[in-house]
């Protein structure tokens, strides 16, 4: 699902088998929105995580200081809550980049 059209930031996220491992996306599976972000949950709130795959509108460039910035802790956060940030099912094989 594209979302663009309706907000700023599209993040793809993919399934894993282990989701305690990694931070996690909460969001509404029929629209997309996302509604938080869970690092490493010890109880089950997603199986779902960032992708590390954007789609943006120019717009999201605004929101980041010119200065060492984390999008995904500084930024992300601040855009759900906003309702500006949506997600998209990641379909096919992935690879950790940190396996690389």
């Amino acid at each position: 699902m594209l979302v663009l059209d309706r907000c700023e930031l599209s993040v793809q996220v993919t399934r894993v088998d282990e989701p305690s491992k990694y931070g996690v996306v909460v969001y509404s599976a029929e629209t997309g929105k996302i509604d938080r972000f869970v690092e490493k949950p010890q109880e089950y709130v997603s199986n779902k995580i960032n992708a590390g795959m954007y789609i943006f509108n120019v717009s999201v460039l605004d929101r980041i200081e010119l200065r060492p910035t984390s999008i995904e802790k500084e930024i992300f956060p601040v855009m759900a809550a906003d309702c500006d940030l949506f997600a998209m099912d990641l379909k096919g094989l992935t690879c950790g980049t940190s396996s690389l």
